[in-house]
């Protein structure tokens, strides 16, 4: 429709921009599970434990932490929405105004900050160096040698130990 209408206007992309941003955890959530269960082979359908709050919980997340994780991810991303409609970054004729509109990149980077580290304290995305380097925290005594075969290990199966614990919690 914006394409029919010609012109990208800035009340024709918030339009669009704004419920993608509202819906964006849950998006997400059912984004990464797909692609975990494909994968894996594992048919769609079925259900699992991959979730974000599951996923939480695994790592030693409490209830009330999960809870206040996922629902300030969701209130960052619904403030930063709001702001795309209320906040005057643009005379709606292609001139930004500055001030303005450094508020809006200043938060849009700060929730872009706050969706990557989620992505990495639920470790959907597997870094070889930084699960290398909590092993070792976890596990000062394990030889390099160890450290590798557990890295490979955690970076194939996606499971990895509560944050809470060693090897033996």
């Amino acid at each position: 429709m914006i394409t029919v209408e010609a012109a990208v206007k800035t009340a024709a992309v918030v339009s669009f921009v704004l419920p993608l941003i509202l819906l964006a955890v849950p998006f997400l959530d059912t984004t990464f599970v797909v692609l975990k269960r494909l994968k894996y082979r594992q048919p769609l359908y079925r259900a699992d434990s991959e979730h974000f709050h599951h996923r939480m919980a695994r790592i030693g997340f409490s209830s009330r932490r999960t809870i206040a994780y996922l629902y300030t991810w969701t209130l960052m991303l619904a403030g930063l929405a709001l702001a795309l409609r209320f906040v005057p970054y643009s005379d709606h004729k292609g001139h930004l105004r500055l001030g303005w509109t450094l508020v809006m990149v200043s938060m849009a980077l700060i929730v872009v900050a706050a969706s990557v580290y989620l992505v990495y304290v639920l470790e959907i995305l597997k870094f070889r160096r930084l699960d290398s380097i909590r092993l070792r925290r976890l596990r000062p005594e394990a030889s390099p040698a160890e450290i590798d075969v557990d890295v490979a290990k955690d970076l194939e199966t996606g499971e990895f130990q509560a944050i809470s614990g060693g090897p033996n919690h």
